[in-house]
């Protein structure tokens, strides 16, 4: 039986009422909401989805540190070449060892200890009293408080200070908060040559130049006929020569063929040490004559953890002349983050510069 309403003008068939909005009353209890259940896996699941972008912030964090690095170690390497080219430190006049002039002041040429060698223009570590490269045959050298001329070239060696603002860089501001906060963070200190930015030693760079020489095939071997060399710029983070020499693990390497290499770590080598042997490190191979090469590790065989005494890598960079038949060298540095090489020409009148004598060095 149906029957009207007049109150609602809805329509109940067999006494079931029905609301205005269509729907019976039996319905609407029948409704019911989310169970603390299904709360729980979904908290469950946007819990593994935020734990996941959480573990994204450390990684994305390092790979940002990393690329500042590589970014101010090229522009330190370019403000390295054009430091050595505008102050004249390319001149020989200009380089000092051990407090002596290289070039023989008679006859204007580098003295024969010097010349044809490679060397390394490192004041820093020239006045701590290090080598820039230790264990190897480099001469290391220092420069002169000002530049040299044909006929004066009696100013003595660079300063401390002086070394500072020219191989380390400048531009990692530091300021002194004082401790009211009304007061201006202090910039400036005053120095022996007056007032000087304050500033972090992030980043040091040293000069290796090596004698090199056009082959008739086209391929560049050491020798000492022109004064063309290769400059390698290497750079430094967080390790300005002082009281302690900058760290490094010298390695007898054995030639596999091509660029692959297994490197025996010597006794008694510290554990720290043993850890510098991590793919994309810098390494510097020689033959402890003439050859002095930078390259970069590709592949490490084995973990860090493991304690090995040997270990086989593959390098990225020029192919080694093996037929050499000399034992190579590896020397690797915990804080090398980039070496910038460029071919370099000499300034002032050598033995070897076009239309110069043999024995005067002057045309």
């Amino acid at each position: 039986m149906i029957r009207f309403e007049k109150r609602t003008g809805a329509v109940s068939r067999a006494g079931v009422g029905v609301g205005v909005g269509g729907f019976s009353s039996r319905s609407r209890r029948r409704a019911r909401g989310i169970s603390l259940l299904e709360i729980l896996v979904a908290i469950f699941i946007l819990s593994i989805g935020l734990l996941g972008v959480a573990s994204l912030i450390p990684v994305g964090n390092s790979e940002v540190i990393k690329a500042q690095i590589a970014h101010r170690s090229a522009e330190t390497g370019l403000r390295a070449f054009r430091e050595m080219k505008l102050r004249g430190y390319l001149n020989p006049r200009n380089w000092l060892s051990g407090g002596q002039a290289v070039v023989d002041a008679e006859t204007g040429v580098m003295k024969p200890e010097f010349s044809g060698k490679t060397l390394v223009i490192d004041p820093l570590s020239s006045l701590s009293g290090g080598q820039a490269i230790p264990g190897a045959d480099v001469k290391t050298l220092s420069l002169r408080e000002a530049m040299a001329t044909e006929n004066d070239n009696s100013a003595g060696a660079m300063k401390t200070s002086v070394a500072e603002r020219v191989f380390v860089g400048q531009d990692n501001l530091l300021f002194d908060r004082p401790k009211e906060q009304t007061r201006v963070p202090m910039q400036f200190r005053e120095g022996q040559s007056g007032p000087r930015r304050r500033t972090t030693p992030i980043y040091s760079w040293m000069a290796m130049l090596s004698p090199m020489q056009v082959m008739p095939n086209g391929t560049l071997a050491p020798e000492f006929k022109l004064d063309t060399y290769l400059m390698s710029v290497v750079v430094f983070f967080r390790d300005t020569p002082g009281n302690q020499p900058r760290r490094a693990l010298r390695m007898d390497a054995e030639t596999l063929g091509g660029n692959e290499f297994r490197l025996r770590i010597p006794q008694g080598a510290d554990d720290d040490a043993k850890k510098f042997l991590r793919p994309r490190r810098w390494i510097l191979l020689t033959d402890n004559e003439r050859l002095f090469r930078w390259y970069r590790l590709g592949t490490v065989e084995g973990s860090v953890a493991e304690d090995r005494s040997d270990r086989v890598v593959s390098l990225m960079g020029p192919d080694w002349d093996s037929q050499s038949g000399s034992k190579p060298t590896a020397i690797v540095f915990e804080s090398v983050v980039a070496v910038i090489e460029k071919m370099v020409q000499l300034e002032g009148q050598t033995m070897w510069s076009p239309g110069a004598s043999p024995t005067t060095g002057r045309k």
